[in-house]
């Protein structure tokens, strides 16, 4: 069964869509630093004093709770709503800018091309972040006066974006993130520091070839010549510190589950049914603290029942982070085939099972399932593969 091809486009890219509204608003990292998982946000808007500097919150416009806090020097604040673009100011006239060049699609079938035109999306195949850069970027600041000096990766922002990511329903599709930093000198005397992320998201179809949905946005801080390297320094340091609130997060979950029932996905009820259960999970675990007790009992008079635990935010696990060196000695990778979610787990079982609260168990019975079991058949469970 296809679904339409406006759907893979625009809601294929739901993820990444999210994740660059966070880019956009200034809370993911701007240096080669932030791969922690997001800590809580505490709801009071005041600003918070920690390490000398100010815990600065930026407040979802619409929610109006925060999104995410970040630590400044004096002197900084952030405007929300943006004004024109501009999200954040500084000390000596320094201003920080989102920056979006638009959303791409790109497909080998002809109908799902035409239905992501008429959505708003540019047609162009994808290409990598460091030739965005030189054919779309440079040109655009050449016009404005300024000729790159330095560029870079970004390596933890990206491991942070793929954690932000892994927290959110993925579906069958698949997201991956570049991110590059990128200096700048202004004829005018000024310099210019960009943050840029590059989301491609994958859309794979029952039926048909994929479709790639992929837009390049971030953030441009600009400053006196005399002013800059305070400034980007700071900026940084903010960007390595800075934490996503998980309750806004939770909320952002809650919204897309309450949009799942109007939509041309859920085709079936039990499709609909595991969806709920991936999000019910997710909010579990975001809301889970760090800090709680890794073990739960679900039923010790089950034989089958090797190890049980919850699973919490620092668990998750991205499609394109779990072969890729990420392994951990005594932890495995478990994978929901279904939803594309990923969780790291203690080894040593072949099978596991992962319920609607986000508690799991191994066993290595391949018989053995929950679902058929009247003592914890009620909790909402589903097999997850062994992925390594």
């Amino acid at each position: 069964m296809r679904r339409s091809p406006s759907t893979d486009a625009a809601r294929g890219a739901a993820c990444a869509l999210l994740a660059f509204a966070l880019i956009c608003a200034g809370s993911i990292g701007l240096s080669a630093a932030h791969a922690a998982a997001p800590a809580p946000v505490s709801a009071a808007l005041h600003p918070v004093r920690t390490d000398g500097l100010v815990m600065l919150a930026f407040i979802d416009p619409k929610m109006g709770i925060p999104q995410h806090r970040a630590p400044f020097p004096r002197g900084w604040r952030y405007l929300s709503p943006p004004q024109d673009r501009l999200v954040l100011t500084g000390p000596e006239g320094v201003r920080v800018f989102q920056l979006h060049f638009g959303r791409y699609y790109h497909s080998d079938d002809t109908t799902a091309r035409e239905s992501a035109r008429k959505t708003g999306y540019r047609l162009a195949p994808p290409m990598s972040l460091g030739a965005f850069v030189e054919r779309q970027v440079a040109p655009q600041m050449a016009q404005r006066g300024y000729r790159a000096v330095r560029q870079f990766p970004l390596p933890r922002v990206v491991a942070f974006l793929e954690h932000f990511a892994a927290g959110m329903p993925q579906g069958i599709s698949r997201v991956r993130f570049e991110a590059l930093g990128v200096e700048w000198e202004g004829a005018d005397g000024t310099r210019a520091y960009s943050q840029l992320t590059l989301t491609q998201r994958i859309n794979h179809r029952n039926q048909g070839p994929p479709g790639v949905a992929w837009e390049v946005g971030g953030m441009e801080l600009i400053a006196r010549a005399d002013a800059y390297p305070g400034a980007r320094d700071a900026f940084m340091h903010a960007a390595d510190r800075t934490e996503v609130n998980p309750q806004w997060q939770i909320a952002k979950n809650q919204e897309h589950l309450a949009n799942i029932g109007a939509t041309t996905q859920f085709r079936t009820e039990r499709t609909r049914e595991t969806h709920v259960q991936h999000v019910s999970r997710m909010n579990a675990i975001l809301a889970r603290s760090e800090t709680s007790a890794p073990s739960a009992r679900i039923n010790s008079e089950i034989p089958d029942i090797r190890h049980a635990g919850h699973l919490r935010r620092s668990d998750m696990v991205s499609a394109g982070r779990a072969r890729t060196g990420d392994a951990i000695a005594g932890r495995s990778v478990i994978a929901n085939p279904n939803t594309g979610e990923r969780y790291r787990v203690e080894t040593g079982w072949q099978h596991f099972w992962v319920n609607a609260d986000g508690q799991y168990f191994g066993t290595d019975n391949p018989l053995y399932d929950p679902r058929t079991d009247r003592r914890i058949s009620q909790q909402g469970w589903e097999p997850f593969e062994l992925v390594r």
